[in-house]
């Protein structure tokens, strides 16, 4: 796959790639046509471009969001809750992970380092 050099008017096309609920890997082998590692690089570098690919990132969840609610309301024929839960909590682990971040005072930590 050939390097694409990044322009300010990716910023503008970005959030429309990811209206149909691409991934960023199939935004980035299909449409961008980069390497996944090339869109992480320009995230990092270009401030406008992470706003506007994560507003895009946004937008696809929003998408399977909307698929859940029809299908959960019955908008849908054939709707397969429990795959459709599988995805989003792979996919937006962030917003449907069922594990609660841990955290862990330093006292605890001290605490039980003074008992071994």
């Amino acid at each position: 796959m050939a390097e694409k050099i990044y322009t300010p008017e990716l910023c503008e096309k970005i959030i429309e790639m990811f209206e149909d609920g691409s991934s960023i890997t199939q935004v980035c082998a299909r449409k961008l046509k980069v390497h996944r590692d090339t869109y992480y690089e320009w995230k990092n570098l270009h401030p406008d471009f992470k706003r506007a690919a994560e507003t895009g990132e946004q937008v696809s969840q929003a998408h399977w969001e909307d698929i859940g609610r029809d299908g959960i309301v019955g908008d849908l024929e054939k709707f397969a809750g429990s795959s459709w839960q599988f995805v989003m909590k792979n996919r937006f682990r962030d917003s449907f992970s069922d594990q609660q971040p841990v955290s862990v005072n330093d006292t605890l930590i001290e605490k039980l380092l003074e008992k071994l």
